[in-house]
């Protein structure tokens, strides 16, 4: 093999670059699978409509309200520390509206 051939690299004994399976190998563990698992994400909603897009992610927004009850209440608390003088409800219209983008 020559250096200038490009299936060369990685393999080399003069280069400490390893291959693309080598990688993948590498990064194809339990820790990453939630990395994969955003890439797949990425990919299949990359295909769809924006209109798609745009209104599933609403909707998984609106899922996470409920879904992240902690979340949901460090940021309800944080914006009545901010906004003393707004009421509950003035207070969760912006925060479901976060929620939703």
């Amino acid at each position: 093999m020559s250096a200038s051939d490009p299936h060369a690299i990685g393999r080399d004994a003069g280069t400490s670059l390893p291959g693309t399976w080598a990688l993948l190998r590498a990064h194809w563990q339990p820790r990453h699978w939630p990395a994969w698992l955003f890439v797949f994400w990425l990919r299949v909603f990359g295909l769809l409509p924006w209109r798609v897009t745009v209104r599933t992610h609403c909707e998984l927004g609106r899922a996470l309200w409920y879904l992240l009850p902690r979340s949901r209440h460090v940021m309800l608390r944080n914006l009545e520390v901010c906004f003393p003088q707004l009421s509950s409800p003035e207070i969760e219209a912006p925060a479901r509206k976060h929620f939703r983008n």
